[in-house]
């Protein structure tokens, strides 16, 4: 509160004023002003008593969801319990709500909270800020006496933690080469004789098939070996990567390269979460992420959790978390590598997406023009000059046949997800 203002709080009037009557009454040998003072002192410490009391038998108990996302607006809620028996008033409580640009909150109990009762105060709050765990609190309980001359404070040690998941961006679809088919769209399939679940029908042995799946009825019609075809389905994973090196790391803040990566990392997690796919999330930072394959809210609230710690602190080159983790992916399988630097190797890549399609893995890429982004190293600016540039990157990812997307600062992201760099210039 401003100074002015505690200058001129009715508790400060009137303590001046009896002070002042005091004064005169024992200057002028005046007993009504000495009288009038020291009623004016002893309704102030009535007043003070009165609200010490009641604020020491304070209690509050916040209700908040332990997460939320980027830019939400959350209503936090607090139960306030009056222990004592006295009413209360003015009853006030103040909460640190970090996540939100202007952290102090408060919420009321109007006019009065009667003795041993409780009731609820709610405020509203942002979240504004950087995605990431955030300690709220702590809490501040007040309370006054009847006539609003005294409050006094409580500090009640009511912590709670939020985590704020990165913002994911509405995606309606995300195409790959030549189909612009979502991520749900199911298995891949082909036939081998003694794989997966489907019957499909019998054929004649080849060599290298498995005897277990001779059909013997067929092959005593026929003469000749005939084994049991099935439909073998390949799994329909999605795998996302994202490039956690310190030198990737461009602008500040949540305009930075890092920031809109994991907001892309995350629009992808949601819009695969709704379809029947499975997902997955690789990074090395300081601290390797590795959230194996899995379906689900569950699965989709670990990621997410994962996507808000994670920082851009790590010394592995991404082309190598790429390489070492392409075994890891079943055929059929979709990797989602999120560049967020285009100081690339592009040989090296190349080599990278022929293993990948050896592996059978589709590749869809996502590149982050970090040339839009403010550089935080000396380095950087060396590096960039030295990199290729977008559509240098773009036309070699294409020709090893990944389907690329591309996003630069200030982008709307999901209008970037649903149209691939290929199919803008049609």
């Amino acid at each position: 509160m401003d100074p002015e203002d505690r200058l001129f709080r009715p508790r400060n009037a009137l303590a001046a004023a009896a002070a002042l009557a005091i004064v005169l009454g024992l200057s002028h040998g005046s007993a009504g002003a000495l009288a009038f003072g020291g009623a004016l002192a002893l309704l102030l410490l009535s007043a003070s008593i009165y609200a010490r009391v009641g604020a020491a038998r304070l209690a509050a108990f916040r209700d908040l969801a332990p997460r939320a996302f980027e830019d939400d607006r959350v209503d936090v809620r607090f139960r306030v319990e009056n222990r004592s028996s006295l009413p209360l008033y003015c009853v006030e409580i103040e909460d640190h709500f970090p996540a939100d640009r202007v952290p102090a909150k408060r919420a009321l109990v109007h006019p009065r909270l009667g003795a041993r009762q409780a009731a609820i105060a709610t405020y509203r709050a942002d979240c504004d800020v950087k995605r990431g765990p955030y300690a709220i609190g702590p809490v501040i309980a007040r309370a006054g006496d009847p006539l609003g001359l005294v409050e006094r404070p409580r500090v009640l040690d009511a912590y709670q933690k939020l985590v704020v998941y990165p913002r994911a961006h509405p995606v309606a679809r995300i195409h790959w080469g030549g189909g612009g088919l979502r991520f749900d769209v199911g298995a891949l399939e082909s036939a081998a004789a003694g794989a997966g679940l489907e019957f499909l029908g019998t054929r004649e042995y080849r060599p290298g098939d498995c005897l277990r799946f001779i059909h013997w009825p067929s092959t005593a019609r026929a003469g000749r070996i005939i084994v049991k075809e099935f439909e073998e389905v390949a799994a329909a994973d999605v795998a996302v990567f994202l490039d956690l090196h310190r030198f990737s790391l461009k602008g500040l803040g949540r305009v930075s390269t890092l920031e809109y990566a994991i907001r892309i990392a995350a629009s992808v997690a949601v819009h695969v979460a709704r379809g029947r796919n499975r997902l997955q999330l690789h990074a090395r930072g300081a601290r390797p992420v590795h959230v194996p394959k899995g379906a689900g809210e569950v699965h989709l609230a670990r990621i997410l959790h994962e996507l808000a710690h994670v920082r851009a602190d790590g010394e592995t080159p991404f082309a190598r978390v790429l390489r070492e983790t392409a075994p890891l992916l079943d055929p059929g399988a979709t990797a989602v590598p999120i560049f967020t630097s285009l100081d690339v190797d592009l040989a090296e890549y190349a080599d990278i997406l022929a293993l990948y399609r050896a592996h059978r893995v589709r590749v869809v890429a996502v590149l982050i023009d970090d040339g839009t982004f403010l550089k935080l190293y000396e380095e950087q600016e060396a590096r960039e000059r030295e990199a290729p540039t977008v559509p240098a990157a773009v036309a070699a990812l294409l020709a090893e046949g990944a389907t690329v997307y591309t996003v630069a600062r200030q982008d709307d992201i999901s209008t970037r997800l649903d149209l691939p760099y290929s199919a803008r210039f049609r």
